[in-house]
């Protein structure tokens, strides 16, 4: 059965494998050498502070107890957030899940930033 639910700390590394196997399959290039060559990869490696103490969250998807997702948003100020690390195994893709955890997390930025501000319309 697959789960969408907020990470647990002792998760982090599971989620830093499966973006290993994202960026290894789409790019040929592994984690640490993305984080050495084009990007830190701070906000997963202080998923707490960056998302969860921020206001923000950062959600997984599981298939029993192997991690296949993740996605975040990340509070940027009172009026603004982004989405964040958006990442499905590729044999999960076509089913409708990466949909699911951006309808989720974009429903989680509606509870508190202004009206109009997910979707753009200004009231």
């Amino acid at each position: 059965m697959i789960t969408l639910r907020s990470i647990h700390p002792h998760e982090i590394e599971a989620a830093k494998a499966l973006l290993d196997t994202v960026f290894r399959g789409l790019w040929g290039i592994s984690y640490a050498e993305i984080q050495a060559r084009y990007d830190p990869l701070e906000d997963i490696e202080h998923i707490q502070s960056y998302y969860f103490e921020n206001g923000g969250t950062f959600m997984v998807l599981a298939d029993g107890e192997q991690l296949i997702g993740t996605g975040g948003i990340n509070r940027l100020d009172a009026d603004t957030a982004e989405l964040k690390r958006i990442f499905l195994l590729q044999e999960y893709r076509g089913r409708g899940l990466g949909r699911r955890l951006v309808e989720t997390l974009l429903e989680f930025a509606h509870e508190w930033l202004p009206v109009g501000a997910v979707d753009g319309r200004h009231p």
